[in-house]
């Protein structure tokens, strides 16, 4: 009654935060959901998607916790476990009436015949039963058990018949002989069960299962054959009186109950023996059948001992999480340390993690270690399998994860399963919290989902995180770091201010606190500079309104919006008890600091202007679907600016979408395969798509595809089942580039973190000693991280509003109009101008003027530029969230939430689709004549793009072009040898 009790508490909880009306359009009126009275839903004014999500579960909590059906479950299992009690029970009394029965039965004939009468009526009762409730009645009918019962019953009502017509005596105790097999019926006790929905249950009397159960049924088996061969000894002696020859006293019952336990045992004293050829008949068959029963059951107890495992057991564990599907040991540790970091608080949750194997060398390590040894218990099981997730006490966990392998070869397939699998466990776990990590993005995946239930897609993300990331440098970094947990410590004997800067900006994630009383009626820009000055430079970045009517009430940047009574922000902090004092914030100091100068101000937005004309710069003249061949087919000065991707065209349209959201620059692939179908499904939605067929690690491929003139290039991992590292073709492409192509901008995907190591730019002497995030490559947006997003279901255990801030950053989701949403990620470079003759600014200086821009704009990160010849110092840093101190200077990049006026109004003049550098150049020049710094701005721009072309190699561009001509004069000499043959021929 208390599991009971308990799973009831659990579920009626699960249902308060299901039914949350912070998370509806409707507010709850009356009493919230009681799980034993569904009738007041009616009083409830849910949304239409709480009513469905409720109706579709109303005949689950009637039927499984209603307090009618829960009393008659309870009186049926207590009516089974009386029942399968009262049959072993009468089993034991029919056995030792029989014993009995061989001393006093021809004394008191009629009693025994009434009792025996009796218990055959009892098991013929028992019998019809079971007869009448069968699937199978036929085959009921002829199983063992059944001839069992029959063998018991039938004897004793053909004795009864006969023995009122004086039948033969010697006939009627061989008839008696027959009631030995009651002893049969003790497996019964034993006797499993039909399967129900793929499980084995065990009769409640005897609740045992494997090596224990295999014990018991050779215990019942031994006593049996004992019993039975005793009873025969007697019953064949008492039809003949010579049959067993004993040197004095009778031979009673008990008499042969020891020769049988002597003669089984091959002891043999020798002092009873048979003499008649049916009693030597009788015990050889019992002595057989003993051999055979103690072959076969020994044969089993070792068969399961070298099948036992001590992580396949039960696990009484309540509010822990379960873990499952695939996941290798380091995706699992990153999961863990994420899931226990200290900067969650406390945390009581213990973990069952499920492997369908005997866990790995490193599994084990992680689970024996003194960090997690008390934490973590490990099952041996197929998590599909509803009696494992029984093991692991699945109706009392708190939350199950369902994790899937990001880099499966077979992407559709392994979503298949991982969805499978999800679905099951919501058919007998409802109202556990599932999160399901899905590689890609499938539109039907959360259809039939309850409300508290959550589904990422991998691919989606990464892909989208990528593609801004070419217009935001660095921008992967910052997401990385506010999506997972990370430590601020830096390696002792490391002692210079960047390392420090960019530790603890990495160290920071995003939280949700209740805003104070103290914020109530403010508008959210000041909110954010008050916060960001007074409360250690914490940074407010959104609110999660109980007003919005989109996304939950999730909003980022608001430009017209005030804080309200029982708002959420969501800040970015060192941990959680840091972002909590936003909560019990309370102050006489209102006093907003606010930019005086103009000038700072208009430079800024001529800062974003230009970073606008940038991005649409660019030259192509390449023919629209093309497939080019670039071991032939030369495109330098065909196309400039454009931005190369280097991978499988799976995920590629979410790149795509990403980079088409800032411009129109020509984005070309590169595959050493043929373009399949889907490719002409991509280029007729979206312009500028070009595919180039080439080998990445063909030196003169990549310059055949104007790499030295490009944009940027996104190396992405891929899948290679004949490679033992995903990121190798990665690496040697990256170094590749950086060698021959040194002033190409390069973001490169990495499976594996540890393989930053082999990438160029690497720290130096004791500085390789720091943890990989804070590596040159990661820290300058060069690499990005993908196993970290193997943590991001974890970090929304804790944050679920993190997934949907997440995709309005990404711009996955959808724009509050009403509120004027200002979340689109940008990053300008500090014009010179901005500084007024200042060689440097303090951040909160930068902070501040962003936030007085129309619309606002909040400050993510800063990229600091430092140029410096000490080979312990990179040239980029990235800072996010620096302190108010940290020294911002001239061309140091800053990563916002939001962009200008001008930059909106620049979005609005382009609708025409113009395209090119020229008309771009020459639309701006016009447009904003009568601003003579902006037109310098733009022609600078313009400069800058026809010298990065001009940079070129010459002497190797020739080389090539020659190599090139020599092929091309190859082929044509092939082409005139095969025209003789056939002239020959």
């Amino acid at each position: 009654m208390v599991s009971l009790k308990g799973k009831d508490e659990k579920i009626q909880q699960r249902l308060l935060e299901a039914f949350n009306p912070l998370n509806e359009s409707k507010i709850l009126k009356g009493p919230l959901i009681d799980p034993l009275n569904c009738e007041i839903i009616n009083q409830c004014g849910l949304s239409s998607m709480m009513l469905e999500a409720y109706y579709r579960h109303v005949e689950y909590m009637k039927a499984s916790v209603g307090a009618k059906n829960l009393k008659s479950a309870i009186t049926q299992n207590a009516l089974r476990f009386y029942r399968d009690l009262f049959e072993v029970t009468i089993t034991i009394i029919a056995c030792m009436l029989y014993v009995i029965g061989t001393y006093y039965e021809d004394s008191h004939a009629d009693l025994f015949q009434v009792i025996d009468t009796i218990v055959a009526t009892i098991f013929l009762m028992d019998w019809i039963w079971q007869f009448f409730y069968a699937q199978n009645r036929v085959e009921y009918a002829f199983s063992k058990m059944s001839m069992v019962d029959l063998l018991t019953i039938i004897p004793v009502y053909v004795e009864l018949i006969l023995f009122g017509f004086h039948f033969n005596l010697n006939f009627l105790r061989a008839l008696r002989i027959l009631r030995i097999v009651r002893v049969l019926r003790m497996f019964k006790a034993l006797n499993e069960k039909e399967e129900v929905d793929g499980k084995q249950f065990l009769s409640s009397a005897v609740d045992v299962s494997g090596f224990n159960k295999q014990v018991l049924i050779l215990i019942i088996s031994i006593f049996s054959v004992i019993f039975i061969g005793a009873g025969l000894a007697n019953g064949l002696n008492s039809l003949q009186s010579d049959s067993f020859k004993l040197n004095a006293g009778e031979f009673d019952f008990l008499t042969a109950l020891y020769y049988t336990i002597v003669t089984t045992s091959t002891v043999g004293y020798g002092d009873i023996f048979p003499q008649r050829t049916a009693s030597r008949m009788a015990i050889l068959f019992m002595i057989l059948a003993m051999a055979f029963i103690l072959s076969d059951q020994l044969s089993k107890m070792s068969q399961l001992v070298s099948n036992y495992s001590k992580y396949d057991r039960k696990y009484h564990l309540v509010d822990h999480i379960i873990i499952g599907g695939y996941y290798t040991p380091s995706s699992i540790y990153q999961f863990l340390s994420q899931f226990y970091h200290q900067d969650h608080g406390k945390n009581n949750h213990r973990c069952v993690i499920i492997g369908s194997n005997y866990p790995s060398d490193d599994i084990l390590k992680l689970i024996n270690s003194s960090k997690y040894e008390e934490k973590i218990c490990y099952l041996e099981g197929d998590i599909s399998n509803p009696a494992t997730l029984e093991k692991a006490n699945a109706h009392m966990a708190d939350s199950i994860f369902i994790l899937t392998n990001q880099h499966s070869p077979h992407p559709d397939a392994a979503d298949i399963n991982a969805t499978i699998v999800t679905k099951m466990i919501k058919h007998y776990y409802p109202y556990s919290h599932t999160y399901l990590q899905l590689v890609k993005n499938h539109p039907d995946s959360t259809m039939d989902y309850s409300p508290w239930h959550t589904v990422i897609s991998i691919q989606d993300i990464k892909m989208s995180i990528l593609g801004m990331s070419v217009y935001n440098k660095g921008f992967s970094t910052v997401i990385t770091s506010l999506y997972t947990t990370s430590n601020s410590k830096v390696p002792k004997g490391l002692e210079a201010s960047w390392l420090h800067k960019a530790t603890q900006g990495i160290g920071k994630e995003v939280y949700c606190v209740q805003a104070s009383e103290f914020f109530f009626g403010k508008m959210f820009y000041d909110v954010v500079k008050f916060v960001y000055k007074n409360i250690n430079g914490i940074l407010v970045i959104g609110v999660k309104s109980k007003y919005s009517k989109d996304n939950k009430g999730v909003i980022i940047n608001p430009c017209n919006y005030r804080i309200a009574n029982g708002d959420m922000l969501f800040v970015i902090a060192d941990n959680q008890k840091a972002a909590g004092y936003i909560s019990s914030y309370f102050s006489t100091d209102e006093n907003y600091e606010e930019s005086e100068n103009s000038n700072r101000l208009s430079a800024l937005e001529q800062a974003f202007l230009g970073m606008k004309l940038k991005d649409n710069t660019y030259k192509s003249m390449l023919e629209k679907g093309k497939i080019y061949s670039l071991w032939k087919d030369n495109l330098n000065g065909l196309v400039s600016h454009h931005i190369i991707v280097i991978g499988d065209i799976e995920g590629f349209p979410n790149i795509v979408k990403a980079l088409r959201s800032y411009s129109y620059q020509p984005i070309c692939l590169i595959n050493n395969s043929e373009p399949s179908s889907e490719w002409a499904k991509i280029t007729d939605l979206c312009p500028n798509l070009y595919y180039f067929k080439g080998n990445m690690l063909n030196h003169q491929d990549l310059y055949m595809a104007a790499i030295s003139d490009c944009r940027c290039v996104v190396i992405l991992t891929q899948t290679d089942k004949n490679n033992s590292s995903l990121d190798s073709k990665a690496i040697l492409c990256s170094r590749l580039i950086d060698v021959s192509f040194p002033n190409t901008q390069i973001l490169v995907e990495l499976s594996d973190e540890n393989s930053v190591k082999f990438l160029s730019n690497r720290p130096q002497g004791e500085f390789s000693k720091m943890h990989y995030y804070t590596w040159p490559q990661h820290l300058s947006g060069g690499c990005f991280f993908a196993n970290y997003l193997d943590s991001l279901i974890c970090q929304i255990f804790y944050n679920p509003d993190l997934s949907l801030i997440l995709n309005k950053l990404i711009g996955f989701g959808t724009y509050e109009k009403e509120y004027q949403e200002n979340s689109k990620i940008h990053t300008i470079k500090i014009p010179t101008s901005y500084f007024q003759g200042k060689n440097s600014c303090s951040y909160q200086q930068i902070l501040i003027d962003f936030l007085e821009m129309k619309p606002p704009i909040i400050p993510l990160a800063v990229i600091s530029r430092r140029n410096t010849t000490d080979i312990y110092t990179p040239g980029e840093v990235l800072y996010i969230n620096p302190t108010h101190s940290t020294t911002i200077r001239p061309l140091d990049s800053i990563i916002c939430i939001g962009g200008s006026s001008l930059d909106s109004r620049k979005e609005s003049l382009r609708s025409d689709g113009s395209t090119g550098p020229e008309s771009i150049g020459v639309k701006s020049i016009s447009i904003e004549s009568e601003k003579a710094d902006e037109n310098k701005d733009v022609i600078n721009l313009l400069i800058e793009s026809l010298k990065h072309r001009l940079n070129s190699d010459w002497y190797f561009k020739n080389k090539i072009e020659w190599k090139a001509m020599s092929i091309h004069n190859l082929q044509k000499e092939v082409e005139d040898l095969k025209c003789d043959l056939i002239e020959k021929a």
